[in-house]
Order: structure tokens, then sequence, then C-alpha cells
């Protein structure tokens, strides 16, 4: 027998013919429990998502807290079955919903102007010196 551990969970595979042991259905369950934890980290990682997306989840929650307990001589019915590929469908779906970066916010720094302003100096060019033209008119 090949054992798997998911998420902390280690779960048997089975071989064709095989009898599913009561624990298989119940680690599977545990195993939704924990995914969901997962789910659970991300939105907190990511800063929360959209109220429909929380209550997606709160229905996937409530939906793998209703997966019955089987026990030993329990018959496992198809909708148990049925019930788990539902909440996996459920999940696969929300992931796609899940946001995939951590969006963060920062706010605006107060900017301050960096760059000053300098007038050029006056070239030290030596200037010429004033002259006075004048200009003299005579009329006859």
């Amino acid at each position: 027998m090949v054992s798997v551990t998911i998420l902390g969970v280690t779960i048997e595979k089975r071989k064709p013919h095989e009898l599913i042991q009561p624990e298989d259905f119940n680690r599977k369950k545990e195993i939704l429990l924990k995914i969901m934890d997962e789910v659970d980290r991300i939105v907190e990682e990511v800063g929360g998502v959209s109220s429909d997306v929380e209550e997606r989840i709160n229905k996937i929650k409530s939906d793998v807290n209703a997966l019955p307990k089987v026990y030993y001589g329990d018959m496992v019915f198809a909708d148990h079955h049925n019930d788990i590929v539902d909440v996996l469908k459920e999940i696969a779906d929300l992931l796609q919903d899940l946001p995939k970066e951590k969006i963060v916010e920062k706010p605006v720094p107060e900017m301050k102007p960096s760059l000053e302003i300098y007038a050029p100096k006056e070239p030290d060019i030596p200037l010429a010196p004033k002259t006075t033209v004048s200009l003299e008119v005579t009329t006859s």
C-alpha cells in the first residue's frame, strides 16, 4: 500500500478491487478542511477579498463540515463521493478568483522639490569704458 501525505494528513492509495476504508473518506474530509485553512491564509496574505468571494469561501467550509464521518461497516454511497467531487469543483473555481498577488497600497509620500535653481554668475569680462559721442550739426 502506498501512502501520500497532503498538508500533513496521510492517506493511502488503494488498488483496484481493494476495500475502501472509513478513514479513506474521513481523511479526504480532513484534507479539504486543511485546504480551506490554506485559502484563509492566502486571503489574509493578500489583504482580503470581496464579500462575494468571502461568501463562497464560507459556503465551501459549510459544505465540507457537512460531509459525514464514516465508521467501519458504514456504506460509502455515491452521494458521499459526489459531495467531495462537488466541493473540489467549488474550491477549484474559487482558486481562479482569488488574487494572484498581494495588492499593496502605499501612501504617496509628500514630494519636496529637490531641484534648486542657481542663476548663472555674471562673467568677469571687463566692459569697454563708456564714451560719449557728440554730434554737431551746422546749418547755413
